[in-house]
């Protein structure tokens, strides 16, 4: 019995770092679509970002209905969204926002882990890198958490910044 006991207690962390890798993984790829929607909508826009919200509608609607297909706006370790909302969030200081007067868009985030279940223009205008809390929404996935870049390229940043330069300002040097 001691044997089976013993077994468990190294398997189960297994399970559960497989599994927080999965969620992790399927947050990326839903935050990829999320960044390449938004290249649709702005191909279709005058190569800007969308706004937060046009007509009654957040920035979720506006690119899924550029893109004519479901997208996934909630992260697999949140909680269950519960109608139109959204797990993830927008920089709000790139909403209708040119792409091509971006300083270092590989440095500038767009889009990320944000609150569960948020609204549909759920946004911020400052990172939530620097969080004060390791059981906050940036600490989503292994502490730390996934955003898409202004290039539309996915990354995870451990909850506290770690060593790569980002910014939310679209217009700043970065180093």
């Amino acid at each position: 019995m001691g044997f089976i006991g013993c077994g468990a207690v190294v398997i189960v962390p297994v399970f559960k770092s497989a599994r927080d890798n999965e969620y992790r993984s399927s947050c990326m790829s839903n935050l990829k679509v999320i960044g390449l929607a938004c290249e649709l909508y702005a191909s279709d826009n005058g190569d800007k970002f969308p706004p937060l919200s046009s007509n009654g509608k957040g920035w979720t609607e506006l690119i899924s209905y550029k893109a004519q297909k479901v997208i996934p706006f909630s992260c697999p370790a949140g909680e269950k969204s519960i109608g139109p909302t959204s797990d993830y969030f927008y920089n709000a200081r790139l909403a209708r926002f040119t792409y091509a007067r971006i300083y270092e868009p590989t440095n500038v985030i767009a889009f990320g882990d944000g609150m569960d279940n948020g609204p549909t223009n759920s946004h911020l205008l400052e990172s939530p890198i620097f969080a004060l809390s390791d059981n906050s929404y940036p600490s989503r996935h292994r502490s730390g958490a996934n955003y898409v870049f202004a290039d539309s390229h996915v990354q995870w940043l451990p909850a506290r910044g770690g060593s790569k330069i980002v910014s939310f300002d679209p217009l700043t040097k970065n180093y």
